[in-house]
């Protein structure tokens, strides 16, 4: 293979593979990031653990346990009232461990991390 070399070229050649290792750097950040948000679970349950509801990390629901007998305890209402508090509890449970992994309490500290990743001087493109 013929190399053309020109005055710059070093300079080119190792800027390039300060990106590669940058990207490289940020994409396994990512993924271990994923990795750990899919892996997250809200759980909670009614004062008096006849409702108990498991949602993922995106909040769907996983799981809904209903305990035996419940029903004659509650009318439509009602039961509907305390399945609906019991996953609002469990989604906010959820929300409480993505913002814990992830940092981001609210949107401006979403924002400052799109920041720094658009920042070649930020802290997270310093090597390990």
């Amino acid at each position: 293979m013929t190399v053309y070399e020109y005055p710059t070229y070093q300079e080119d050649v190792d800027r390039t593979q300060s990106v590669i290792a940058r990207v490289e750097r940020v994409q396994a950040m990512l993924n271990k990031f994923v990795d750990e948000l899919k892996d997250l679970e809200g759980f909670a349950e009614n004062d008096n653990g006849d409702v108990k509801v498991r949602v993922n990390h995106e909040g769907s629901l996983r799981e809904l346990i209903i305990a035996h007998g419940c029903l004659a305890t509650y009318d439509n209402l009602a039961f509907e009232t305390e399945i609906n508090e019991t996953v609002a509890k469990a989604v906010d449970s959820v929300t409480a461990a993505t913002a814990e992994l992830t940092g981001a309490q609210d949107e401006a500290d979403l924002d400052n991390v799109v920041a720094a990743l658009s920042d070649p001087n930020s802290y997270i493109w310093k090597s390990a």
